[in-house]
């Protein structure tokens, strides 16, 4: 994806499955859903049919100098 995830904000990293639970439990309510709503949001933007069209139409008009 030309828009990458960023730690924390769209996801969490763990180094192993048992980190899981205790990686999640520090995580506050409020975080969780920002986290949640950011995810959303980039999934709109860049995987659903409508955002990952409208991002390779940019791209190209970008990098092709198309209009």
């Amino acid at each position: 994806y030309s828009e990458p995830w960023i730690e924390n904000t769209h996801y969490i990293r763990v180094n192993n499955a048992r980190e899981i639970p205790e990686k999640i439990a520090s995580i506050s309510r409020e975080k969780w859903k920002k986290m949640s709503v950011a995810c959303r949001e980039w999934f709109n933007r860049n995987a659903s049919t409508k955002g990952s069209f409208d991002v390779t139409m940019s791209l190209i008009k970008k990098y092709y100098n198309v209009s």
